[in-house]
């Protein structure tokens, strides 16, 4: 009778393995249960390199990043083929822990297409939030289909607190965006405990780094949300006193950050936010630029001239550099090639610093040139202008030139008078002897 009664519940415990081994994987097809056939055969499943099974949780943290990998084969007595023709096609796979009532905890892969007899691996990856449901089983469900069929396998998975995790749910300022310099800005620190384990004597600090101001406070003790399940007065969150930052009053107008910052576990856990507050300050006044010292001075003798016809103009120019370095001038000479000839001596000055040096500018109005005629002498160094001036010349008629005239033409009148009297001698002379000869004929002697 015993025998019997061991063989009847060896039985029913095989049939009770066989039942949650088959139900962990549903495949449908058309809205319908297909058992027989799936497109798929899903080998095997491992989260974080554990291979999951039906009977024992895989071990999960709140915040961690999980990674599953899907080996599977394509069924070679399903629908799937090979060719151009295959209705496995578009195939996708999906991982998703449900049980989050704020978003979805999954990842997709696909689509791609699956031959029959060949095997796959498919890696998906999500993160888990940091305020999922926790100290419980959850389902892990293994989603593989196409347009017609769907294979699902389930496994459980264990999710648990992070052993020390505080976070800063929330920070109210007052004023809330804006602050004016010298003036207080309170805010109000709420935060909770999202970890396993109490915490105690909780430092929370409030500070604007780039002024160099900062206050703190502690709160005193901080329970978990399991602990908040037994007892009613314990509490997983709390919310800081008024922490007060004096804006200095000399605070340049424009964005800082505010860094709330919660340390705890003995100090060995740091949990910080940071926000964006503006400051109305000082504005910030630019002094007009300097003019800069000029390097190069550039002097001139005389920067106006007077000269008769024929004659040249010379100008001296004396040049200064003021600066650190030997600087190699040159010289470019605008506006009289005109009226002129010029150049200028020496065509390349050299001078060293703090000191000066002459060159001299030649000009020579061109025959016919009269009136007052311009120009610029542009002091070049390294082919960028460092100084100009401009000079002028005034040619007059020349009066040397008309005195010779008059002299000349004087001269002549005077030569002209001599040899003209002298004309008029030699004429009275021969006449004065003519008379003489016929007096003489005219006498008889006896």
């Amino acid at each position: 009778m015993k025998s019997l009664r061991l063989f009847a519940l060896i039985i029913l415990t095989l049939v009770l393995f066989t039942t949650s081994a088959v139900t962990s994987v549903l495949a449908i097809d058309n809205g319908f249960s297909n058992l027989e056939e799936p497109f798929v055969t899903v080998n095997k499943v491992e989260v974080n390199n554990q291979r999951v099974n039906d009977f024992s949780p895989v071990y999960l943290e709140r915040e961690e990043e999980v990674v599953v990998e899907v080996y599977f084969t394509g069924n070679p007595y399903g629908k799937c083929s090979s060719g151009n023709n295959n209705r496995c096609y578009d195939t996708k796979v999906s991982a998703e822990i449900n049980g989050y009532e704020y978003d979805d905890v999954r990842d997709v892969e696909g689509p791609f297409e699956v031959e029959p007899g060949v095997q796959y691996r498919k890696v998906l990856r999500f993160r888990l939030p940091e305020d999922m449901p926790s100290s419980d089983d959850l389902t892990l469900n293994v989603e593989l289909k196409d347009d017609d069929d769907l294979v699902i396998v389930r496994y459980s998975v264990r999710i648990q607190e992070v052993r020390h995790r505080l976070n800063v749910f929330d920070v109210i300022f007052n004023p809330t965006n804006n602050v004016q310099a010298g003036q207080p800005l309170f805010a109000n620190v709420r935060l909770e405990n999202l970890g396993d384990n109490v915490e105690n004597s909780i430092k929370v600090t409030v500070a604007m780094p780039a002024l160099g101001v900062q206050t703190s406070e502690y709160v005193d003790r901080l329970n978990t949300v399991e602990s908040d399940k037994d007892d009613s007065e314990a509490k997983d969150a709390a919310t800081s006193n008024d922490l007060l930052l004096m804006v200095p009053q000399n605070t340049q107008e424009g964005d800082y950050n505010v860094v709330v910052m919660l340390e705890y576990n003995r100090g060995r856990s740091v949990e910080q936010k940071t926000y964006k507050m503006h400051v109305k300050g000082t504005q910030v006044v630019v002094p007009p630029a300097q003019p800069s010292k000029p390097v190069t001075t550039l002097n001139v003798d005389s920067q106006a001239q007077r000269l008769e016809e024929g004659n040249g103009a010379v100008f001296k120019l004396s040049l200064g550099n003021l600066g650190q370095q030997t600087i190699a001038y040159t010289f470019d000479l605008v506006g009289v090639s005109d009226w002129a000839n010029s150049k200028v001596d020496p065509g390349t000055l050299v001078v060293q610093s703090n000191s000066a040096s002459d060159a001299y500018v030649y000009v020579a109005p061109k025959p016919g040139m009269k009136g007052i005629k311009t120009f610029t002498v542009k002091v070049m160094s390294d082919n960028a202008l460092v100084a100009e001036k401009s000079l002028s010349v005034e040619v007059l008629e020349n009066k040397n030139k008309e005195l010779n005239l008059k002299t000349a033409f004087t001269w002549a009148f005077l030569v002209l008078l001599v040899v003209l009297v002298l004309l008029v001698v030699v004429v009275l002379v021969k006449k004065l002897s003519s008379r003489d000869d016929k007096g003489i004929e005219g006498q008889t002697y006896y």
